[in-house]
């Protein structure tokens, strides 16, 4: 997942809240590993071009790799994270909780 994806996911997240909200959990969720995962992709390629260079404080391209190693296990970690996605990507869920209703049946 590159950054521009990444940022689309946040896009869509916000504009499923912005409408009425509903399945803005999913979409939250789905952003958060998106990012996350970019950032540590982008933390780790900056880690490998600069080599030793990378742990000195003149660049301070550590602090963006420990940040970005955060991002995915903080607020809520990346696991976590997918515990709540997949079920309503496999079909398993059969209620649907949303702020305004409840709904039963497949997904």
């Amino acid at each position: 997942m590159n950054s521009t994806g990444a940022w689309l996911q946040v896009l869509r997240a916000a504009d499923i809240y912005d409408r009425d909200g509903d399945g803005v959990g999913i979409a939250a969720n789905s952003a958060k590993v998106a990012t996350s995962n970019a950032a540590y992709e982008a933390a780790n390629h900056g880690m490998q071009t600069f080599g030793g260079w990378s742990v000195t404080e003149e660049y301070d391209i550590d602090r963006l790799w420990r940040d970005a190693c955060f991002f995915q296990i903080g607020p809520v970690s990346n696991e976590l994270a997918k515990t709540f996605i997949i079920p309503f990507h496999s079909g398993r869920i059969h209620i649907i909780y949303t702020n305004k209703y409840i709904w039963s049946g497949s997904s």
